[in-house]
């Protein structure tokens, strides 16, 4: 990677961080989220593995999410992260690994996306207005366009703007 190339991935990694941070000041009232008692078997075996766990992945797995949400009335969520990007772990550590998110978004369709694991996957981010990492986009059940969330967020400050997104 060239001096330029990481200069710009510095810039895009430091404007999502402070767009998520000025994101969480501007709604300090989100309030705690009940999730759903985790009561069956399939639940409590989903939520001990990893978040990825029915996650779909690259540039197929996009195409096989946007199938199954086109058919279905089930909101899609698009995760754009890259392997090098600290806050994007951050986010998978302290949030999409949180029981509580895992629980609440046990029915969505996920899909989990690294832009520089090719130039489909770059240009499906491209398509996003991706402009720094990490980037997390929702599509609600009903078609009506799609709409980024803050990822320098708490767990139910994340389901919070989740649901803001459905209504």
């Amino acid at each position: 990677m060239n001096p330029r190339d990481l200069m710009i991935a510095f810039l895009f990694c430091t404007m999502s961080l402070f767009s998520a941070a000025c994101s969480a000041e501007s709604d300090p009232s989100a309030a705690a989220v009940e999730a759903p008692a985790a009561s069956d078997t399939a639940v409590r075996e989903e939520l001990t593995g990893d978040w990825t766990s029915g996650w779909y992945s690259g540039v197929d797995g996009y195409a096989r999410a946007l199938a199954e949400y086109e058919k279905t009335n089930r909101p899609m969520a698009v995760y754009v992260n890259v392997t090098w990007c600290p806050y994007c772990r951050s986010f998978e550590k302290n949030v999409l690994s949180a029981p509580l998110v895992r629980r609440f978004m046990r029915d969505v369709i996920k899909v989990n996306l690294d832009p520089e694991k090719g130039e489909r996957e770059n240009a499906i981010a491209f398509q996003y207005g991706v402009m720094g990492f990490p980037s997390f986009y929702v599509h609600p059940p009903q078609p009506s366009g799609t709409r980024r969330i803050p990822t320098g967020v708490s767990p139910e400050q994340f389901i919070e703007y989740f649901k803001k997104t459905l209504q």
